[in-house]
């Protein structure tokens, strides 16, 4: 996918047609980067049509088939306290703004279908 205007804001974009996990696979690239003494810039975002083995709130399973949304990762670096995995409060801020944005409630794997 070209994702042109994505790929004018944000240093490094990577586009897979499928991902297990978006987060496992930015971190896992992240740290095979850094060990080569190649890092990815702040703000690369991983991005797919296909999540195959995701993990949402309270390692909760999120599985996300093709073509029904896009899953992003975004890797944010110096802020935290080091790479043990989980964003604390950077998480926490970060899903509030976005449900804000789209106007949801629950994160995605909390999600319940409402009647209209």
């Amino acid at each position: 996918m070209e994702l042109p205007r994505t790929r004018e804001l944000l240093p490094r974009v990577i586009w897979r047609d499928s991902s297990p996990s978006t987060n496992g696979e930015l971190r896992e690239l992240a740290a095979e980067h850094d060990a080569a003494g190649t890092p990815l810039p702040h703000g690369t975002l991983l991005a797919t049509a296909e999540q195959t083995a995701g993990r949402g709130r309270l390692d909760r399973g999120w599985v996300m088939p093709p073509g029904t949304a896009v899953a992003t990762s975004v890797l944010v670096r110096g802020f935290g306290g080091g790479g043990g995995g989980g964003g604390g409060p950077f998480t926490t801020l970060a899903a509030a703004a976005v449900s804000r944005l789209w106007g949801a409630v629950a994160g995605p794997s909390d999600h319940k279908k409402k009647q209209v």
